[in-house]
Order: C-alpha cells, then sequence, then structure tokens
C-alpha cells in the first residue's frame, strides 16, 4: 500500500510537471516599445505573449489587430514591409535580418520608429 500511494504521488507531480513546461513553452512575451503618433494607438511600452514559433509578421498582425487596424501589413497608417516605419529588434534593423519573417524569441524587444516632423 506504502509503495502504490508513492507511485501516485509520482505520477501526480510528474503531470504536474508537464502542464507546467507545456504552459510555459506554448507562449512568450515581446516586449514593444512605440514612439511618435504610434504611442497614441499601442502606449509607450508594452508586452505583447505570441506562440514560441512566432515571426515579427505574426507580431505586426496582433498590434494591428490590437489597434482595430484592417489594412493587412499595416500599422496606424505606416506600411511596415517599406521605408514608412523603421522597426527594431533588440537594436537592430530587421531590414539587416529577415525582415518580417524574422524569428521572434521570449524577451526580445520590439522597436517601433514612424518618422518624424517638426522642428
Amino acid at each position: 500500500m506504502y509503495i502504490t500511494e508513492i507511485l501516485d504521488r509520482a505520477r501526480v507531480i510528474l503531470i504536474w510537471k508537464t502542464i507546467e513546461l507545456s504552459e510555459k513553452w506554448s507562449a512568450m512575451k515581446v516586449k514593444v516599445r512605440a514612439f511618435g503618433d504610434l504611442m497614441g494607438l499601442l502606449g509607450n511600452e508594452s508586452i505583447v505573449e505570441l506562440e514560441v514559433d512566432a515571426r515579427l509578421t505574426d507580431l505586426v498582425s496582433k498590434l494591428a489587430e490590437k489597434t482595430g487596424n484592417q489594412r493587412r501589413g499595416f500599422l496606424g497608417h505606416y506600411d511596415v514591409r517599406g521605408p514608412d516605419l523603421v522597426i527594431l529588434l533588440n537594436g537592430r534593423n530587421i531590414h539587416t535580418l529577415e525582415k518580417l519573417v524574422t524569428s521572434l524569441k521570449d524577451g526580445d524587444v520590439v522597436t517601433l520608429l514612424p518618422p518624424l516632423v517638426g522642428g
């Protein structure tokens, strides 16, 4: 009887740890910093939760959805595929990486820099 109880407890612990690991690996968090008029849409800084295998395009889609933007590939009125918006991943311009298909990982920082106007 004693061995059966130990095995049952071990099974419960194993199941619990498996659940914890699957939750840990099923999502990641990316920090997004927005500047210029994008701050009004997205806030200055936010944490976005994404699937583990997410790419920048997934993040842009999620941010566009959050702002209610219906135009694919746009944040606000900025085309994310063109020169309208500078996107940095951990301080590096995404055009020096794999552009919008660049893979993200937990803890990455994405900075959105629209052009500044004024004087």
